[in-house]
């Protein structure tokens, strides 16, 4: 930390350092506190560092406003809402990513590569994750429904791409417990998540040594056979 404190007040003025590190303290942030991946526990930390992450992000848009600055900081927006939602500050989330739904909406008209079109999917999915979470369903419904149409666009252009066939799944699903916990329609629900299963079956069988697919599956797999139940 004091490290990359000394180099913030020796490179000031400098948009490449700037962009350096906003991706040291997201990094960081991810090592001391990330909210799905392995880390050291330090909540409070990973939280500071994350928003400084973020602030360096927005003076290198200030500075210099390229798609790639914006997706940066839309990515981090991302990440930093997320973190929040985990951490039950709702509302706080709710501003970052309305803030992050806006500039997601800028960088589709700006026009974006598939990759590009990913963390702006991934935007509309946890902004529309939030909405749900403050009991917004209909207004969560139709985010996550936008992030899986960007989603089946970037697997479309490219059938062999596993990550954008997971994230297609992941979508399907997402909408399948929305709809299972939120609007009560579960013949909905069902048909998402029988989607999801089938997806998930898919690559667990291009890549059967892939733990978390498996996992994914199995609850899939779980979920489809409650509905069932449910539904008579």
């Amino acid at each position: 930390l004091e490290y990359l404190a000394a180099l913030e007040r020796d490179g000031r003025g400098s948009v490449e350092l700037l962009r350096d590190l906003g991706v040291a303290y997201e990094r960081l942030g991810d090592v001391q506190g990330a909210t799905i991946e392995a880390n050291l526990g330090e909540r409070e930390q990973a939280l500071a560092s994350y928003r400084r992450s973020l602030a360096l992000r927005e003076e290198l848009v200030r500075r210099a406003p390229t798609i790639e600055h914006r997706l940066a900081l839309l990515r981090m927006q991302v990440v930093l809402g997320e973190w929040l939602l985990s951490a039950d500050t709702a509302d706080e989330a709710r501003g970052l990513l309305e803030a992050a739904v806006r500039d997601a909406d800028a960088a589709l008209a700006a026009g974006v590569d598939d990759a590009q079109r990913r963390t702006v999917a991934a935007a509309y999915m946890t902004y529309g994750w939030s909405e749900w979470v403050g009991g917004r369903t209909d207004g969560g419904i139709a985010r996550i429904e936008q992030a899986l149409a960007l989603h089946e666009r970037i697997a479309a252009a490219d059938p062999t791409n596993r990550t954008a066939r997971r994230d297609v799944a992941v979508a399907v699903g997402r909408l399948g417990l929305v709809h299972m916990s939120g609007t009560g329609r579960l013949e909905e629900a069902l048909r998402h998540y029988r989607r999801s299963f089938e997806l998930l079956d898919a690559l667990v069988r291009e890549v059967p040594d892939d733990a978390e697919l498996a996992r994914s599956r199995t609850f899939a797999r779980l979920v489809v056979g409650k509905l069932l139940m449910q539904l008579g």
